[in-house]
């Protein structure tokens, strides 16, 4: 992974280079996030009810509605810093569309255009907010990382952030000229959305890799004593706000989710006879399918991870490969024979189940379980509850509950018990579903 970035200087010195003088960065406050809204349906503003001079009234929005951070010229690489108009407040907190009005034209708006405007103005505010932040992610945190970590270490971590940089700079870009010729009172912004729909699919490729590298980076930060010094440093310069790296590489994670909510409230709020109101359900929809897409991604991604994890310590010699496409892991856990309390572990898949024994001692080629029995197909397995009565007395309602089940594969019955009532049902649960799933649909 590739990213221009502008050098800052450095000035203290340590064994590890450690760069703690900081440079020229954009200062994004701890208030940068703009506060959600209602939104209820509202009918299209009039331009009949607007009884202000024309002109008069053109030449106020465009003073007020220069909010723009970005130039109107599209950017082909991340940018770097985004300057920011000196008559833009710092405290984007407390600033609400509404607050960036003239006066005399907001009272010329119905209210219940101004709830439609406020909706669309969250949009953008708060995708510049996060734009600010993944630019602080490559400033402050990739820019000086390759003194600790490796070029391949790297791209574990940021995994593809040029993308959604260029990505969302393109998006915001749109956004914020729509809302400067238009004087800061949107007409559409359905079309916007949709004409960057495609290039917001790179978020599969971060989202799928988010849980595998927040676990290297917690590895890394344990085992490198001065790449942790590094972040610990980033993290008390003024554009960090005192959050932790950890908290910035989950942003991207949060924005994807949060186009849909964004979208509907802007769709709430605007009627159906508006030309924006087809525009915005079809930008509404699309944000859904890929927020779907990506959910659906990350899942196959993980279980593909935990797959190769479980194929590295269960001895399956002479029983196949565990790893075969269409396998998903389902569930796992620890179990006993129910008469000997022989201790074992169970492998829930979504067309096998496997018992296995923990080893005493490390296996030679790295396994940690060996086979109990061969695995058993699902579309041969029935569960069946094991209900046994007690004559001793009891005044625990938590002991008295039996934990033993059945499991019959092929005419032959293991009587298990789990290691609480809890793992009881949810063996149960899960064993009956894909059981069924298997045999009636195989």
């Amino acid at each position: 992974m590739s990213i221009p970035l502008v050098q800052t200087p450095t000035s203290i010195h340590n064994p590890h280079g450690l760069d703690t003088s900081g440079g020229t960065f954009l200062n994004v406050n701890d208030r940068d996030a703009h506060r959600g809204l209602s939104a209820p349906n509202t009918p299209i503003m009039k331009k009949t009810s607007l009884e202000v001079n024309k002109a008069e009234l053109t030449k106020r929005r465009r003073a007020a509605s220069n909010v723009s951070t970005m130039s109107n010229s599209r950017i082909s690489t991340p940018t770097i810093v985004l300057p920011r108009p000196d008559n833009v407040s710092e405290n984007l907190e407390l600033q609400t569309w509404s607050s960036t009005m003239d006066e005399l034209e907001l009272k010329a708006i119905p209210s219940e255009e101004r709830q439609r405007q406020e909706a669309i103005f969250e949009l953008i505010a708060t995708e510049r907010t996060y734009l600010n932040d993944l630019q602080l992610i490559v400033n402050v945190f990739y820019t000086d990382s390759g003194k600790y970590l490796t070029q391949d270490e790297r791209d574990v971590i940021f995994s593809n952030i040029d993308d959604l940089l260029l990505c969302n700079t393109s998006l915001l870009s749109d956004m914020e000229t729509r809302q400067r010729e238009q004087g800061n009172v949107v007409d559409k912004i359905g079309d916007i959305f949709l004409k960057h729909a495609e290039s917001l699919k790179c978020y599969s490729t971060f989202c799928r890799n988010q849980s595998y590298a927040t676990k290297f980076l917690q590895k890394k930060r344990e085992e490198d004593q001065w790449f942790e010094v590094f972040l610990k440093t980033a993290q008390t310069r003024p554009e960090c706000r005192s959050l932790d790296f950890s908290h910035f590489l989950l942003e991207p994670v949060q924005r994807i989710t949060r186009y849909p909510l964004l979208l509907r409230q802007i769709l709430n709020s605007t009627p159906k006879k508006h030309p924006d109101h087809a525009l915005v359900r079809s930008a509404l929809s699309v944000a859904q399918r890929i927020l779907e897409d990506v959910n659906e991604e990350t899942r196959r991604f993980e279980n593909n991870q935990k797959m190769d994890e479980l194929a590295r310590i269960i001895d399956m010699e002479g029983t196949g490969r565990l790893n075969i496409p269409g396998r998903e892991f389902i569930m796992d856990g620890v179990l006993f024979k129910a008469k000997s309390g022989r201790k074992l572990h169970g492998f829930l898949f979504n067309d096998i189940l496997i018992l296995a024994e923990p080893l005493k001692a490390l296996n030679e080629r790295g396994y940690l379980y060996i086979l109990y029995r061969e695995p058993m197909p699902l579309e041969r397995v029935t569960v069946r509850q094991q209900h046994s009565i007690s004559l001793k007395p009891s005044f625990s309602a938590s002991s008295s509950e039996d934990l033993s089940f059945q499991i019959v594969s092929n005419n032959h019955v293991i009587a298990i018990k789990a290691s609480s009532a809890t793992q009881k049902r949810q063996w149960l649960y899960q064993l009956q579903h894909y059981c069924s799933l298997r045999q009636y649909d195989p």
